[in-house]
């Protein structure tokens, strides 16, 4: 069973581990949602308790480190020190928070 979890703290996101914490972003990713509560597709990207960048992420990006990593490419100062599985877990601490 894996027990690892992806938590939002001061601003970032952590990877929870058994028994201690690792930082995976510098930068926190917020779901745009519509008048009708659906999700959007666009996300804010937040430094700082502010909102930096608005970008679209498709479906298939959560499913790859390297697709992740291209919606920040030439924007802000985004940086994402996870693994690939970690992108998972990012997400489902994003649409979790979005709901």
């Amino acid at each position: 069973m894996d027990t690892r979890t992806v938590i939002e703290f001061d601003g970032v996101y952590y990877l929870q581990l058994k028994t201690k914490k690792r930082q995976l972003t510098n930068f926190i990713i917020r779901a745009i949602v519509d008048n009708s509560g659906e999700a959007s597709g666009k996300y804010e990207l937040m430094q700082r308790g502010r909102v930096q960048d608005v970008v679209s992420i498709h479906s298939g990006a959560w499913s790859s480190r390297s697709e992740f990593l291209r919606i920040f490419h030439g924007i802000g100062n985004y940086a994402f020190y996870g693994k690939a599985a970690d992108v998972r877990l990012v997400e489902n601490c994003v649409h979790q928070i979005a709901v």
